[in-house]
C-alpha cells in the first residue's frame, strides 16, 4: 500500500513537468518571431538555382545577421521585428566559400586557394624557370608574371540579390514587397543577378592533336573574389587553372570557365597572361601570351555574366617534339615553350 502511495505522486509530478515545459516553448515561438514569405525572380539570370542562402542584416545595429537556407523557389522564414538589409546568393555550388559574412561590407565570396610550391630549376637550354605544383599535382613552368599570384579555383556560376531597408513585418509600399493573390499576405521578392564572367578560350594552329594525352591552362591576374554587399570584386589578384577539350576534327583546343572579375578591383597595372600546357606522346609543350589589352577591353563592358572570348593562333607541331619525354608523366625539365606565330 505504501509503495502504491509513493508511485502515484511521482507519476503526477512527471506529467506536470512535461506539459509545463512544452507550453513554455510554444509561447516563446509564437510571441517572438514574425513570418516572412520569400520569393525569387530569375528574369535577369535566365536560370534558376536549386538553393539560396539569405542574410538579414539589422540596419540600425552591428548585431549578427539572421541566416536562412531556402529552396531556389523561395519559402517561409521567421525572424524578429526590425529593419534589415537583405543579401542572398545561390548555394548549389561546391567550391564557393563565405569569408567575413558577419558584416555587410566585409562579406566576401571566394574559392579555395593555395600558395603553390615553387622550386628553381635550370633547363638544359640554359634558361631559368620557376616550376609550380598545382593542386592537381602537375609540375608546370611558371613565368615571373605569376610569381606573386596565389592560386585559386575558378568559381562556379554564382548569382547575388540585394534589398535595402526592408521592414519586418513587411510593408507593402517597399519596392521589393508585393502581395499574393488574396491581397492579404506580403511577399519579399528578391531578384538575383549573375556575379561571374564566362571565359571562352580557343587555341588554333596546333598540328598533331591525336598525340595529346591531356591539356590544361592558366589565366593570371584575375580577381580572387567579390564582395556581394558592396557590389564589386576583390582587389587581390590570383591565377586560375582550367581544363580543356581537344577537338581533333576541328583542330582546336578549347576551354570554358568562370571568373569573378577579369581584373582585380582598382587594378590598372597588372599584366595578364594566358598559358596552355600540353602533354603529348612526343613531349611536353606550353604556349604563353600576354592578353592584358584583350582583358581590359572586356572589362570595360562593366557587366557580369558577360562572355570573354580569348583566341590564340599558334604554329605548334606536336609531331616534331624534341624532348623525348613520354608526355604522360610530366617532368620538371622537359618543357618546350612555343614562341613563334602567336596571334590574338
Amino acid at each position: 500500500m505504501l509503495l502504491r502511495q509513493g508511485i502515484l505522486p511521482a507519476i503526477l509530478l512527471c506529467l506536470l513537468l512535461f506539459t509545463s515545459c512544452k507550453h513554455k516553448d510554444l509561447l516563446y515561438e509564437d510571441n517572438s518571431l514574425i513570418e516572412v514569405h520569400l520569393n525569387f525572380n530569375y528574369d535577369v539570370t535566365a536560370r534558376s538555382p536549386e538553393a539560396m542562402r539569405v542574410f538579414f542584416y539589422p540596419s540600425e545595429t552591428n548585431a549578427q545577421p539572421f541566416k536562412f537556407d531556402v529552396s531556389g523557389t523561395g519559402g517561409y522564414i521567421r525572424l524578429p521585428q526590425g529593419t534589415y538589409n537583405v543579401l542572398a546568393y545561390n548555394v548549389d555550388t561546391e567550391n564557393v566559400l563565405e569569408v567575413e559574412s558577419d558584416y555587410w561590407d566585409t562579406f566576401m565570396l571566394t574559392t579555395p586557394g593555395e600558395d603553390v610550391e615553387e622550386e628553381e630549376v635550370t633547363n638544359e637550354e640554359s634558361s631559368t624557370r620557376m616550376i609550380f605544383r598545382t593542386v592537381l599535382g602537375n609540375k608546370l613552368p611558371k613565368g615571373e608574371h605569376e610569381a606573386t599570384f596565389r592560386y585559386h579555383d575558378a568559381p562556379e556560376w554564382t548569382c547575388v540579390a540585394r534589398a535595402y531597408q526592408v521592414e519586418v513585418p513587411l510593408k507593402k509600399e517597399h519596392e521589393d514587397v508585393s502581395t499574393d493573390n488574396t491581397n492579404k499576405n506580403a511577399i519579399l521578392t528578391l531578384t538575383p543577378e549573375p556575379v561571374v564572367y564566362t571565359v571562352n578560350v580557343t587555341i588554333n594552329g596546333v598540328e598533331g592533336l591525336s598525340r595529346v594525352a591531356t591539356a590544361r591552362g592558366t589565366l593570371s591576374g584575375v580577381s580572387a573574389g567579390m564582395y556581394p554587399g558592396l557590389g564589386h570584386s576583390s582587389s587581390e589578384a590570383c591565377f586560375v587553372l582550367f581544363n580543356t577539350r581537344v577537338s581533333q576534327a576541328n583542330g582546336v583546343i578549347t576551354g570554358q570557365f568562370y571568373v569573378w572579375d577579369p581584373r582585380p578591383f582598382g587594378d590598372e597595372d597588372t599584366h595578364q597572361y594566358l598559358n596552355v600546357y600540353i602533354w603529348a606522346n612526343s613531349g611536353n609543350f606550353y604556349v604563353s601570351a600576354d592578353i592584358t589589352e584583350q582583358i581590359k577591353e572586356a572589362a570595360k563592358v562593366g557587366k557580369t555574366d558577360a562572355t570573354i572570348d580569348l583566341s590564340l593562333t599558334t604554329e605548334m607541331d606536336l609531331t616534331q617534339g624534341a624532348t623525348g619525354d613520354s608526355g604522360f608523366e610530366p617532368s620538371v625539365n622537359n618543357w618546350e615553350q612555343v614562341h613563334q606565330g602567336i596571334q590574338m
